[in-house]
């Protein structure tokens, strides 16, 4: 005899940020959960982004077309599911910014108020490096972060130069246009490397403007009871 099939999981909705669609999820389910688990556990950051990814398209009706969704989509997504899922809250271990106290506090972190900040002025997706030489920039898709390896257990500098280089779309000279990703990675790098200190600021003013989950709040220190001021930003910070 077949084992029962048990109750169907309830529906919401959300908006996917990039593109505003509206669609239907469920909250995950424990095979999905153990999923994350696991790639939690191994410690390898492209097969827990590979899980969340996953458990995502499992969730959404229909499932979501993985090829158009950004870093910042993957984000949201995943919060608004996990927040079906699990409950609303996020219990997160942040430590006191007392100059003479380190105490590390539980802190709740209410996941439903945590919303994607886009830039507050619309940001110019040409950068001009010459007269005759610029760059096209664009927010980089979850796949390209994770097939390029920016994930990877790297030095941060080396996290930060190659996701600039996911953000350069292709550089435009007098006479054409090339796109970024059909050049060798280590063309890529001699790239980036060869701009100048105000250059590469521009770029980075590009990344670093890129919609992300953001959430300010404070807490009280249990040990000493110095307020502490909070910014968050990004899924690693939350979870």
């Amino acid at each position: 005899m077949a084992l029962p099939v048990i109750n169907q999981a309830p529906k919401f909705e959300m908006e996917i940020p990039s593109t505003k669609e509206v669609v239907k999820f469920r909250p995950y389910l424990v095979k999905e959960e153990k999923i994350m688990m696991m790639a939690v556990e191994s410690e390898d950051q492209n097969a827990a982004v590979a899980a969340v990814v996953d458990t995502i398209d499992a969730c959404v009706e229909g499932g979501v077309d993985r090829s158009i969704l950004t870093t910042f989509d993957v984000e949201y997504m995943f919060t608004q599911i996990r927040t079906r899922s699990v409950g609303e809250n996020a219990k997160v271990k942040l430590k006191c910014q007392a100059i003479d106290c380190d105490h590390e506090n539980d802190v709740q972190i209410e996941l439903d108020s945590i919303k994607v900040k886009f830039p507050e002025k619309e940001v110019a997706n040409e950068i001009k490096i010459t007269d005759d030489l610029s760059m096209v920039m664009k927010y980089p898709k979850y796949t390209q972060i994770v097939d390029s390896g920016v994930m990877a257990n790297k030095s941060p500098t080396q996290q930060t130069f190659d996701m600039i280089a996911q953000c350069i779309e292709a550089v435009n000279t007098a006479d054409e246009s090339i796109l970024f990703k059909d050049e060798s990675h280590e063309d890529q790098m001699n790239f980036i490397e060869s701009l100048t200190k105000d250059q590469l600021e521009q770029v980075q003013q590009y990344v670093e403007g890129m919609p992300k989950m953001v959430h300010d709040f404070k807490f009280t220190c249990a040990k000493c009871g110095h307020v502490n001021e909070v910014h968050l930003e990004g899924m690693q910070n939350f979870f």
